[in-house]
């Protein structure tokens, strides 16, 4: 629910609106926005994709805690 502090486009408001309008402050002032859902296209080409991230989800939680420390180690150095 959105919380206001004095009328719209004053002093304050942020939040949503049932899941209709989104209020946010930026940098360049008060915003309002409406909130569209995306469509999650499930195309061949994600589909692919998402299966390398899970194989590789899935090999970095049979590895054990020390090969996993050499592999955050490794990540670090340049």
């Amino acid at each position: 629910m959105a919380k206001l502090v004095g009328p719209l486009f004053s002093l304050d408001a942020h939040g949503s609106v049932g899941r209709a309008i989104t209020f946010s402050e930026r940098r360049s002032g008060p915003q309002v926005r409406f909130q569209k859902k995306q469509v999650d296209t499930a195309t061949p080409t994600r589909l692919t994709q998402r299966g390398y991230f899970s194989k590789a989800v899935d090999w970095w939680h049979k590895l054990t805690p020390s090969e996993q420390l050499e592999w955050r180690e490794e990540g670090n150095n340049p």
